[in-house]
Protein backbone atom coordinates (compact mmCIF):
# COMPACT_ATOMS: atom_id res chain seq x y z
CA UNK A 1 0.00 0.00 0.00
CA UNK A 2 3.12 2.42 0.71
CA UNK A 3 4.33 1.98 -3.18
CA UNK A 4 0.87 2.50 -4.31
CA UNK A 5 0.06 5.65 -2.25
CA UNK A 6 3.71 6.65 -3.74
CA UNK A 7 2.63 6.69 -7.02
CA UNK A 8 -0.86 7.79 -6.65
CA UNK A 9 -0.21 10.87 -4.67
CA UNK A 10 2.79 11.87 -7.05
CA UNK A 11 0.33 11.88 -9.88
CA UNK A 12 -2.19 13.60 -7.71
CA UNK A 13 -0.06 16.66 -7.12
CA UNK A 14 1.39 16.33 -10.94
CA UNK A 15 -1.81 16.88 -12.06
CA UNK A 16 -2.48 19.68 -10.41
CA UNK A 17 0.52 21.44 -11.26
CA UNK A 18 0.23 20.46 -14.84
CA UNK A 19 -1.65 22.89 -17.15
CA UNK A 20 -2.73 20.64 -19.64
CA UNK A 21 -4.99 18.63 -16.79
CA UNK A 22 -6.30 21.48 -15.02
CA UNK A 23 -7.53 22.61 -18.29
CA UNK A 24 -9.45 18.82 -18.71
CA UNK A 25 -10.46 19.76 -15.31
CA UNK A 26 -12.09 23.06 -15.81
CA UNK A 27 -13.49 22.08 -18.93
CA UNK A 28 -15.31 18.94 -17.69
CA UNK A 29 -16.63 20.55 -14.81
CA UNK A 30 -17.56 23.43 -17.29
CA UNK A 31 -19.58 21.53 -19.38
CA UNK A 32 -21.57 19.46 -16.63
CA UNK A 33 -22.52 22.34 -14.78
CA UNK A 34 -23.54 23.97 -17.65
CA UNK A 35 -26.31 21.28 -17.89
CA UNK A 36 -27.21 21.73 -14.44
CA UNK A 37 -27.56 25.66 -14.39
CA UNK A 38 -30.80 25.62 -16.33
CA UNK A 39 -33.14 26.17 -13.41
CA UNK A 40 -30.67 28.66 -12.09
CA UNK A 41 -31.00 30.19 -15.52
CA UNK A 42 -35.25 30.08 -15.17
CA UNK A 43 -35.00 31.37 -11.97
CA UNK A 44 -33.98 34.36 -13.04
CA UNK A 45 -36.93 35.28 -15.00
CA UNK A 46 -39.36 34.65 -12.00
CA UNK A 47 -42.20 34.52 -13.64
CA UNK A 48 -45.08 32.61 -11.57
CA UNK A 49 -45.88 29.31 -13.19
CA UNK A 50 -49.03 26.87 -13.01
CA UNK A 51 -49.46 23.56 -14.82
CA UNK A 52 -53.57 23.17 -15.08
CA UNK A 53 -55.79 19.95 -16.00
CA UNK A 54 -59.26 21.35 -16.49
CA UNK A 55 -61.45 18.27 -16.38
CA UNK A 56 -64.50 20.01 -18.22
CA UNK A 57 -64.36 23.27 -20.46
CA UNK A 58 -63.76 26.06 -17.83
CA UNK A 59 -63.99 29.56 -18.98
CA UNK A 60 -61.15 30.44 -16.62
CA UNK A 61 -58.67 28.96 -18.71
CA UNK A 62 -58.40 30.76 -21.60
CA UNK A 63 -58.40 33.77 -19.42
CA UNK A 64 -55.77 32.67 -17.55
CA UNK A 65 -53.68 31.72 -20.69
CA UNK A 66 -54.07 35.57 -21.78
CA UNK A 67 -52.22 36.88 -18.85
CA UNK A 68 -49.04 37.72 -20.36
CA UNK A 69 -47.93 38.11 -16.15
CA UNK A 70 -48.05 34.82 -15.60
CA UNK A 71 -47.09 31.46 -17.65
CA UNK A 72 -49.94 28.65 -17.64
CA UNK A 73 -49.33 25.21 -19.28
CA UNK A 74 -52.63 23.23 -20.30
CA UNK A 75 -52.44 19.73 -19.99
CA UNK A 76 -54.81 17.17 -21.17
CA UNK A 77 -55.35 14.50 -18.48
CA UNK A 78 -53.81 14.71 -14.54
CA UNK A 79 -50.97 11.92 -15.63
CA UNK A 80 -49.94 14.55 -17.97
CA UNK A 81 -49.62 17.64 -15.26
CA UNK A 82 -47.99 15.35 -12.62
CA UNK A 83 -45.22 14.42 -15.50
CA UNK A 84 -45.03 17.87 -16.31
CA UNK A 85 -44.20 19.13 -12.59
CA UNK A 86 -41.84 16.66 -12.42
CA UNK A 87 -39.92 17.11 -14.96
CA UNK A 88 -39.27 20.72 -14.77
CA UNK A 89 -36.89 21.40 -11.58
CA UNK A 90 -38.29 25.28 -11.14
CA UNK A 91 -41.29 26.03 -8.93
CA UNK A 92 -44.55 25.08 -10.57
CA UNK A 93 -47.74 24.97 -9.35
CA UNK A 94 -50.25 22.30 -10.72
CA UNK A 95 -53.87 23.28 -10.37
CA UNK A 96 -56.87 20.57 -11.43
CA UNK A 97 -60.15 22.12 -12.55
CA UNK A 98 -63.42 19.92 -11.93
CA UNK A 99 -65.75 19.07 -14.21
CA UNK A 100 -68.11 21.36 -12.80
CA UNK A 101 -66.32 23.92 -12.41
CA UNK A 102 -68.00 26.39 -13.93
CA UNK A 103 -71.54 24.75 -12.76
CA UNK A 104 -69.97 25.45 -9.17
CA UNK A 105 -69.29 28.94 -9.55
CA UNK A 106 -72.58 29.76 -10.78
CA UNK A 107 -74.38 28.17 -8.08
CA UNK A 108 -72.14 30.53 -5.79
CA UNK A 109 -71.35 27.69 -4.21
CA UNK A 110 -67.14 27.41 -2.49
CA UNK A 111 -64.56 26.10 -4.76
CA UNK A 112 -61.51 24.34 -3.57
CA UNK A 113 -58.81 24.04 -6.33
CA UNK A 114 -56.32 20.73 -5.29
CA UNK A 115 -52.87 22.35 -5.64
CA UNK A 116 -49.60 20.04 -6.85
CA UNK A 117 -46.17 20.38 -6.23
CA UNK A 118 -42.59 18.72 -6.95
CA UNK A 119 -40.99 17.28 -4.03
CA UNK A 120 -38.01 19.34 -4.15
CA UNK A 121 -40.15 22.48 -4.77
CA UNK A 122 -39.36 24.92 -1.31
CA UNK A 123 -42.33 25.12 0.68
CA UNK A 124 -41.98 28.86 0.94
CA UNK A 125 -42.04 28.84 -2.94
CA UNK A 126 -45.61 26.87 -2.89
CA UNK A 127 -46.84 29.16 -0.43
CA UNK A 128 -46.28 32.26 -2.81
CA UNK A 129 -47.84 30.54 -5.50
CA UNK A 130 -50.65 29.34 -4.12
CA UNK A 131 -51.50 32.51 -2.59
CA UNK A 132 -50.77 34.44 -5.94
CA UNK A 133 -53.31 32.09 -7.97
CA UNK A 134 -55.78 32.38 -5.28
CA UNK A 135 -55.88 36.10 -5.70
CA UNK A 136 -55.42 36.23 -9.69
CA UNK A 137 -58.42 33.44 -10.30
CA UNK A 138 -60.72 35.12 -6.75
CA UNK A 139 -60.04 38.57 -8.81
CA UNK A 140 -61.25 36.82 -12.71
CA UNK A 141 -64.63 34.58 -11.27
CA UNK A 142 -65.44 37.38 -8.88
CA UNK A 143 -65.69 34.80 -6.04
CA UNK A 144 -63.15 33.55 -3.37
CA UNK A 145 -61.38 30.44 -4.69
CA UNK A 146 -59.01 28.35 -2.10
CA UNK A 147 -56.07 25.82 -3.23
CA UNK A 148 -55.11 22.89 -1.18
CA UNK A 149 -51.95 22.06 -1.49
CA UNK A 150 -51.48 19.71 1.63
CA UNK A 151 -52.05 16.58 -1.28
CA UNK A 152 -48.48 14.76 -1.38
CA UNK A 153 -45.71 16.08 -3.10
CA UNK A 154 -45.35 14.74 -6.30
CA UNK A 155 -41.82 12.49 -7.98
CA UNK A 156 -40.87 12.07 -10.73
CA UNK A 157 -40.80 8.38 -12.50
CA UNK A 158 -37.70 6.48 -13.55
CA UNK A 159 -38.45 6.90 -17.61
CA UNK A 160 -38.62 10.97 -16.62
CA UNK A 161 -37.75 13.32 -19.21
CA UNK A 162 -37.13 16.98 -19.27
CA UNK A 163 -34.90 18.93 -17.33
CA UNK A 164 -34.02 15.84 -15.55
CA UNK A 165 -32.59 14.01 -18.96
CA UNK A 166 -30.09 16.87 -18.62
CA UNK A 167 -29.20 16.43 -15.14
CA UNK A 168 -28.88 12.54 -15.88
CA UNK A 169 -26.54 13.34 -18.57
CA UNK A 170 -24.29 15.89 -16.31
CA UNK A 171 -23.90 13.40 -13.67
CA UNK A 172 -22.69 10.86 -16.40
CA UNK A 173 -20.03 13.03 -17.96
CA UNK A 174 -18.46 14.33 -15.06
CA UNK A 175 -18.40 10.64 -13.34
CA UNK A 176 -16.93 9.08 -16.83
CA UNK A 177 -15.53 12.07 -18.82
CA UNK A 178 -12.88 13.11 -16.47
CA UNK A 179 -11.46 10.09 -16.40
CA UNK A 180 -11.33 9.03 -19.97
CA UNK A 181 -9.61 12.47 -20.38
CA UNK A 182 -7.65 13.06 -17.60
CA UNK A 183 -6.34 9.27 -16.66
CA UNK A 184 -4.18 8.93 -20.05
CA UNK A 185 -1.96 11.97 -19.71
CA UNK A 186 -1.49 9.96 -16.35
CA UNK A 187 0.55 7.54 -18.47
CA UNK A 188 1.64 8.99 -21.31
CA UNK A 189 3.35 12.38 -19.26
CA UNK A 190 5.44 9.11 -18.07
CA UNK A 191 6.35 7.76 -21.38
CA UNK A 192 6.72 10.86 -22.79
CA UNK A 193 9.43 12.57 -19.91
CA UNK A 194 10.72 8.39 -19.64
CA UNK A 195 9.71 8.05 -16.39
CA UNK A 196 7.78 4.90 -16.98
CA UNK A 197 11.24 3.22 -17.65
CA UNK A 198 12.17 3.76 -14.50
CA UNK A 199 8.93 3.04 -12.91
CA UNK A 200 8.77 -0.32 -14.06
CA UNK A 201 12.11 -1.33 -13.51
CA UNK A 202 11.60 0.15 -9.91
CA UNK A 203 10.82 -2.18 -7.20
CA UNK A 204 7.43 -1.34 -7.88
CA UNK A 205 5.32 -4.37 -9.44
CA UNK A 206 3.34 -3.94 -12.38
CA UNK A 207 -0.39 -4.24 -10.71
CA UNK A 208 1.02 -1.36 -8.25
CA UNK A 209 1.77 0.76 -11.06
CA UNK A 210 -1.21 0.24 -12.52
CA UNK A 211 -3.31 0.42 -8.78
CA UNK A 212 -1.42 3.87 -8.08
CA UNK A 213 -2.51 5.51 -11.25
CA UNK A 214 -6.04 4.06 -10.74
CA UNK A 215 -6.17 5.65 -7.63
CA UNK A 216 -4.84 9.18 -9.00
CA UNK A 217 -7.81 9.27 -11.32
CA UNK A 218 -10.00 7.87 -9.31
CA UNK A 219 -9.58 11.36 -7.12
CA UNK A 220 -10.17 13.92 -9.90
CA UNK A 221 -13.34 11.31 -11.06
CA UNK A 222 -15.11 10.99 -7.53
CA UNK A 223 -14.34 14.81 -7.16
CA UNK A 224 -15.57 15.76 -10.38
CA UNK A 225 -19.02 13.02 -9.40
CA UNK A 226 -19.34 14.54 -6.26
CA UNK A 227 -19.55 17.79 -6.83
CA UNK A 228 -22.46 16.93 -9.45
CA UNK A 229 -24.31 14.95 -7.55
CA UNK A 230 -23.59 17.97 -4.94
CA UNK A 231 -25.26 20.43 -7.51
CA UNK A 232 -27.78 18.54 -8.32
CA UNK A 233 -28.81 17.57 -5.01
CA UNK A 234 -32.71 19.19 -5.38
CA UNK A 235 -33.46 16.34 -7.23
CA UNK A 236 -31.89 13.06 -6.05
CA UNK A 237 -34.15 11.69 -3.48
CA UNK A 238 -31.60 8.59 -2.44
CA UNK A 239 -28.27 9.90 -2.01
CA UNK A 240 -26.61 6.56 -1.44
CA UNK A 241 -27.54 5.71 -4.80
CA UNK A 242 -26.30 8.04 -6.76
CA UNK A 243 -23.08 8.21 -4.66
CA UNK A 244 -22.68 4.32 -5.31
CA UNK A 245 -23.17 5.07 -8.89
CA UNK A 246 -20.44 7.55 -9.12
CA UNK A 247 -17.74 5.00 -7.18
CA UNK A 248 -18.59 2.58 -9.56
CA UNK A 249 -18.78 4.72 -12.73
CA UNK A 250 -15.38 5.79 -11.23
CA UNK A 251 -13.92 2.31 -11.36
CA UNK A 252 -15.26 1.40 -14.92
CA UNK A 253 -14.18 5.04 -16.63
CA UNK A 254 -10.56 4.86 -14.77
CA UNK A 255 -9.96 1.68 -16.59
CA UNK A 256 -10.91 3.43 -20.10
CA UNK A 257 -8.32 5.87 -19.12
CA UNK A 258 -5.74 3.57 -18.14
CA UNK A 259 -6.32 1.47 -21.48
CA UNK A 260 -6.47 4.71 -23.85
CA UNK A 261 -2.83 6.03 -21.73
CA UNK A 262 -0.86 2.46 -22.48
CA UNK A 263 -1.91 2.39 -25.49
CA UNK A 264 -0.90 5.56 -27.13
CA UNK A 265 2.58 7.24 -26.80
CA UNK A 266 1.58 10.76 -27.27
CA UNK A 267 -1.52 13.16 -26.91
CA UNK A 268 -2.14 13.64 -30.86
CA UNK A 269 -2.82 9.98 -31.80
CA UNK A 270 -5.09 9.72 -28.42
CA UNK A 271 -6.79 12.66 -29.05
CA UNK A 272 -8.83 10.91 -32.20
CA UNK A 273 -9.65 8.16 -30.88
CA UNK A 274 -10.58 9.49 -27.30
CA UNK A 275 -13.53 11.57 -29.29
CA UNK A 276 -14.32 8.17 -30.47
CA UNK A 277 -14.60 6.16 -27.29
CA UNK A 278 -16.11 9.39 -26.00
CA UNK A 279 -19.44 9.09 -28.59
CA UNK A 280 -19.30 5.25 -27.90
CA UNK A 281 -19.98 5.59 -24.68
CA UNK A 282 -22.82 8.54 -24.44
CA UNK A 283 -24.75 6.70 -27.55
CA UNK A 284 -26.11 3.76 -25.21
CA UNK A 285 -26.36 6.99 -22.84
CA UNK A 286 -29.07 8.04 -25.00
CA UNK A 287 -30.84 5.54 -25.75
CA UNK A 288 -31.69 4.71 -22.54
CA UNK A 289 -33.32 7.85 -21.80
CA UNK A 290 -35.81 6.91 -24.94
CA UNK A 291 -37.50 4.29 -26.54
CA UNK A 292 -35.66 2.09 -28.91
CA UNK A 293 -37.00 1.44 -32.12
CA UNK A 294 -38.59 -1.78 -33.11
CA UNK A 295 -36.80 -1.84 -36.80
CA UNK A 296 -33.08 -2.26 -34.65
CA UNK A 297 -31.81 -5.39 -34.26
CA UNK A 298 -33.11 -7.70 -31.20
CA UNK A 299 -29.27 -8.19 -30.07
CA UNK A 300 -28.84 -4.39 -30.08
CA UNK A 301 -31.96 -3.49 -28.21
CA UNK A 302 -30.57 -6.39 -25.54
CA UNK A 303 -27.30 -5.71 -25.55
CA UNK A 304 -27.55 -1.95 -25.18
CA UNK A 305 -29.51 -1.37 -21.87
CA UNK A 306 -26.79 -3.17 -20.40
CA UNK A 307 -23.74 -1.10 -21.83
CA UNK A 308 -21.99 0.55 -18.49
CA UNK A 309 -22.83 4.25 -19.30
CA UNK A 310 -26.76 2.97 -19.76
CA UNK A 311 -26.05 1.04 -16.61
CA UNK A 312 -24.99 4.70 -15.11
CA UNK A 313 -27.79 6.45 -16.20
CA UNK A 314 -30.14 4.21 -15.33
CA UNK A 315 -29.07 4.77 -11.60
CA UNK A 316 -28.89 8.38 -11.85
CA UNK A 317 -32.37 8.19 -13.09
CA UNK A 318 -33.32 5.89 -10.36
CA UNK A 319 -31.97 7.88 -7.38
CA UNK A 320 -34.62 10.38 -8.10
CA UNK A 321 -37.40 8.16 -8.09
CA UNK A 322 -39.46 7.69 -4.63
CA UNK A 323 -38.57 4.18 -3.78
CA UNK A 324 -35.85 1.90 -5.36
CA UNK A 325 -35.28 -1.90 -5.87
CA UNK A 326 -32.39 -2.99 -3.54
CA UNK A 327 -31.96 -5.72 -6.07
CA UNK A 328 -32.10 -3.73 -9.06
CA UNK A 329 -29.72 -1.20 -7.89
CA UNK A 330 -26.93 -3.70 -6.48
CA UNK A 331 -27.47 -5.54 -10.03
CA UNK A 332 -26.70 -2.69 -12.13
CA UNK A 333 -24.10 -1.72 -10.05
CA UNK A 334 -22.48 -5.43 -9.92
CA UNK A 335 -22.83 -5.27 -14.04
CA UNK A 336 -20.76 -1.67 -13.98
CA UNK A 337 -17.92 -3.15 -12.01
CA UNK A 338 -18.04 -6.92 -14.08
CA UNK A 339 -17.68 -4.67 -17.08
CA UNK A 340 -13.95 -3.45 -15.46
CA UNK A 341 -12.75 -6.55 -14.45
CA UNK A 342 -11.17 -7.30 -18.29
CA UNK A 343 -10.71 -3.84 -18.78
CA UNK A 344 -8.18 -3.73 -15.83
CA UNK A 345 -6.77 -7.15 -16.98
CA UNK A 346 -6.05 -5.92 -20.50
CA UNK A 347 -4.19 -2.88 -18.66
CA UNK A 348 -1.39 -5.55 -16.19
CA UNK A 349 -1.01 -6.87 -19.48
CA UNK A 350 -0.33 -4.01 -21.62
CA UNK A 351 1.81 -2.63 -18.82
CA UNK A 352 3.07 -5.91 -18.38
CA UNK A 353 4.28 -6.00 -22.24
CA UNK A 354 5.84 -1.95 -21.76
CA UNK A 355 8.26 -3.79 -19.31
CA UNK A 356 9.51 -6.20 -21.47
Amino acid sequence: MRVIWTIASKDIVDAIKSKTTLSIIFGVMLTTLSGQALPLLLKIKDVPTAAVYDAGDARLVDVLRRREDLRVYTVRSQAEMESLLTERTEAVLGLVLPADFDTTLANGQKVTLQGYAAHWVKVEDIAKLQILFEREISAMTNQTIQIDTTTPRLYPTSDAGGQLVMMTMSLVIATVLICITLVPYLIIDEKETHTIDALLVSPASVGQVVAGKAIAGAVYGLLAGGLAVIFGRIVVVHGWVAILTVVCGTVFAVAIGLILGSIFDNPQSMGVWMGVVTMALLVPVFTEMMTMNETWPAIVRALLPQMPTALLSSLFRLSFTETVSSPEIFGHLGMVLLWSLPLYAFVVWRVRRMDR
